[in-house]
């Protein structure tokens, strides 16, 4: 920092911001998101089927095959 005053000529200043701009873009900003969010959980309330596969495993199978796969340590020795 002390060869600062070297790069202070190249310095660009800042713009100026207006605060009533900034918080009125961002609220409809978070409006058009919050409209966007409902849309989307509103034609999402379909009931989905599940997997075909995880219909066909049974509990017991998964269990099995949880117990025959192999470890991984997450330590290192």
């Amino acid at each position: 920092m002390r060869d600062a005053i070297h790069v202070q000529k190249f310095r660009q200043n800042s713009a100026t911001l207006d605060a009533d701009t900034i918080i009125t873009e961002s609220a409809a900003r978070e409006l058009i998101a919050q409209r966007a969010l409902q849309k989307a959980s509103a034609t999402s309330m379909v009931p989905k089927m599940p997997a075909r596969s995880a219909r066909n495993v049974g509990q017991q199978r998964r269990i099995e095959a949880l117990r025959d796969a192999p470890r991984v340590s997450t330590s290192q020795s």
